[in-house]
């Protein structure tokens, strides 16, 4: 998901999007967006959207080259790849990476959270860290396939 530039790794399961930063999973700081804004759902076979009943609504437009945005309204919309999605004022692209690209993304995600030197600091040592760091993603990564 790309919104204002910035890429936002979703994973299988439910993704929420909004601007209570201890509540959702991508944090968007905008007078249109609703402490919970949203929800991608993410599954083995498919993307789904949904509207958390916010303020300002979420739109989606199927394709690039629709320019009408639908509102979602009390329903789950299904994500294609490359279709443009609007929270409030905020618009933005959904994007599905090829498997083997999400790994290498989730691979680096790790290491960086590994080398933070407040989350060391409260390992025994960077093996114990390691394995921490490894179970946890294990279950949050998504497993979607794409051509």
């Amino acid at each position: 998901l790309t919104l204002r530039g910035t890429t936002h790794s979703l994973y299988e399961g439910n993704n929420f999007i909004g601007k209570l930063s201890d509540k959702v999973d991508v944090v968007i700081i905008d007078d249109s967006i609703s402490d919970l804004h949203a929800n991608i759902k993410m599954t083995a076979d498919a993307q789904f959207m949904e509207d958390l009943r916010s303020t300002f609504g979420t739109y989606h437009q199927l394709n690039i080259k629709e320019e009408k945005w639908v509102k979602l309204r009390n329903m789950e919309q299904r994500l294609n790849d490359s279709c443009r999605v609007r929270f409030g004022n905020i618009e933005g692209q959904f994007l599905v990476l090829p498997r083997k690209i999400r790994k290498q993304c989730r691979f680096e995600e790790i290491e960086t959270q590994m080398m933070d030197e407040n989350f060391l600091s409260g390992h025994a040592n960077v093996a114990t860290a390691a394995t921490q760091v490894m179970d946890a993603s294990m279950f949050t990564e998504t497993a979607i396939e794409s051509d």
